[in-house]
């Protein structure tokens, strides 16, 4: 039987051919826990290429079954590692009531911006940047783009964990679970590798976030 992801690849490359050069298309397969992108066109918008992770987004969308709610979300917030505004919309691939994959469109806005803003001053008008939709109907955060698995979690990291106060290696034990547990929540574990990553975080075994993981799971299902 013929791979549903071979069609989706092959639209890849065709939106390719019919987009302008600022509009990223990317595929994300999700099954067996391969969570990473097998195709993309344009990947210089986000600086992404073949088998860079899930973003922060497509791991929320897994981990609180947001997809079960809606076949695509459009139109939201992406933020690539330079800070350039995207506008992201994400289709929700399913089988069998399974969500397999996500087919990704994100389009560079940041010169309509810059071009936006040069007309507004040139017209003695006064210029207030417009807010950018945030995913807030899906209770999801902005996308964030990275081409690793370290970047990943350091994006979820700051966004979920707040350290400017105590130093890591002052942390207690139960403040570390507590940590592993947002993490949790956020659908880090579900990446390949991130149990090393965290670990090198918080600066204890992988050990120790298997023992936290274990309690975390324990309390989440009792």
């Amino acid at each position: 039987m013929r791979d549903i992801m071979e069609h989706y690849e092959k639209l890849v490359h065709f939106l390719g051919n019919v987009l302008s050069p600022n509009c990223e298309i990317a595929l994300l397969d999700l099954r067996d826990n391969k969570n990473c992108i097998t195709a993309i066109v344009n990947g210089h918008i986000s600086g992404r290429t073949v088998g860079a992770p899930i973003t922060n987004l497509a791991l929320q969308v897994i981990s609180t079954n947001a997809w079960k709610e809606t076949d695509s979300k459009c139109n939201y917030l992406g933020l690539t590692k330079d800070n350039n505004h995207l506008r992201s919309s994400s289709y929700f691939i399913k089988d069998n009531n399974e969500l397999i994959g996500m087919l990704c469109i994100n389009i560079d806005i940041t010169p309509y911006e810059q071009l936006n803003k040069a007309i507004s001053q040139i017209a003695c008008s006064n210029y207030a940047e417009a807010p950018l939709q945030l995913i807030d109907s899906l209770n999801l955060n902005h996308e964030k783009f990275t081409n690793n698995l370290s970047d990943t979690i350091d994006a979820i990291f700051k966004e979920n964990v707040d350290l400017s106060a105590i130093p890591i290696s002052r942390l207690t034990q139960d403040e570390k679970i507590a940590i592993v547990g947002k993490l949790y929540e956020n659908g880090v574990f579900h990446i390949k590798g991130a149990v090393a990553n965290v670990a090198e975080h918080l600066h204890c075994s992988e050990a120790t976030i298997y023992r936290y993981l274990n309690k975390i799971t324990k309390e989440h299902n009792s």
